[in-house]
């Protein structure tokens, strides 16, 4: 439902950290996290978006949205008190994720314009040719980052791996 929604609106999609496996990394529109351990094409959709769609998320980092009034706000949630406590939303939604989004999609219109989705993948794309210059960077004994760029294709589909906190849960 979230690929249909940003397929049908030209919207790129920022994951919070709970959300990371929502949607896989290498979709062109997904910017990936957001927040402190966030890319920059994530800061720079947030910067300059129109609209913010909040789905199922207690995001806690106000400052990584977008600034108050920039953008128009609709936020879908199955629990009630998570709504607008973060951004001012126009449109608050209570329900499950999927079935909420099922029922909005035929409300939504197909935007014809999609610059500002070329805009994003572009983004997107040399932010990946970023992550793999800092994996392929030198480092005695070695780079962790170069580690996980290796050995992420090599790995079967749903595979789950886990590390500890900060930076590892990045790489």
């Amino acid at each position: 439902e979230v690929i249909q929604v940003a397929e049908k609106l030209g919207a790129g999609v920022a994951k919070a950290l709970l959300g990371r496996a929502a949607l896989p990394d290498d979709l062109p529109f997904v910017t990936g996290s957001i927040g402190l351990l966030g890319t920059n094409p994530s800061w720079e959709m947030m910067s300059n978006c129109d609209t913010l769609l909040m789905i199922g998320s207690g995001f806690p980092y106000s400052e990584f949205l977008p600034e108050e009034g920039q953008a128009r706000g609709v936020q879908i949630d199955i629990d009630g008190r998570q709504v607008s406590m973060r951004y001012p939303m126009e449109v608050n939604l209570i329900g499950d994720s999927a079935t909420t989004l099922q029922a909005l999609l035929p409300h939504l219109k197909q935007k014809s314009d999609r610059s500002w989705r070329e805009h994003i993948e572009k983004s997107v794309a040399q932010w990946w040719e970023v992550l793999e210059e800092r994996a392929m960077t030198d480092a005695d004994p070695v780079n962790p980052q170069r580690v996980f760029w290796e050995l992420s294709p090599k790995l079967p589909d749903n595979c789950i791996l886990t590390s500890d906190s900060g930076s590892a849960a990045n790489w």
